[in-house]
């Protein structure tokens, strides 16, 4: 299942009905905070994000998703933004292994990078590593070293501060 995270309404509705007609499962998501409820209890296969919305960003999700949701350290993070990219944006979307699709132009080619990151043969392929795509930075499947660690990595109760200063509750998703 893939998940749409956009305050976009429109937006929403044009992927999910895109994405639906190319054979692809899809929920979608206003906020941040939504999101975090309902992938802590799905599988997910790709998730695509809008870069600004109110409280939580899309960075902030990815930020959070690659530190504490172990079950999702490898799902691929695509972001859909009509705001101007800055360098310090574009090192962090990189750094959690991002790949980043301006509105509305990117449309083509993310609607093509989810449609082929969706087939269950990629994910399968992703899993075992034998895709060729780097591991998330930041992710907590292997340490520094290339050692694996524990998959049951948990985000420590109580709020959580991530790198861009956001301010996130981990008491209801302890992913």
């Amino acid at each position: 299942i893939d998940r749409i995270v956009d305050d976009d309404e429109l937006i929403r509705g044009i992927l999910r009905s895109r994405l639906e007609r190319a054979g692809v499962s899809v929920v979608t998501a206003a906020s941040g905070e939504e999101a975090l409820g309902m992938i802590e209890v799905m599988r997910v296969g790709v998730l695509v994000l809008d870069l600004h919305m109110p409280g939580q960003s899309g960075l902030d999700l990815a930020e959070f998703v690659r530190l504490f949701g172990a079950h999702l350290s490898g799902v691929p993070i695509l972001i859909f933004t009509s705001a101007t990219l800055t360098a310090e944006t574009q090192e962090v979307a990189n750094r959690h292994n991002a790949e980043v699709f301006l509105k509305p132009d990117g449309l083509p080619a993310l609607l093509q990078g989810t449609i082929e990151l969706a087939d269950p043969v990629n994910q399968l392929l992703r899993m075992e590593g034998l895709d060729g795509r780097r591991a998330p930075s930041g992710s907590r499947d292997t340490s520094n070293d290339g050692s694996p660690r524990s998959p049951k990595w948990r985000a420590p109760a109580g709020q959580v501060e991530t790198q861009a200063g956001t301010r996130l509750s981990t008491s209801r998703f302890s992913l």
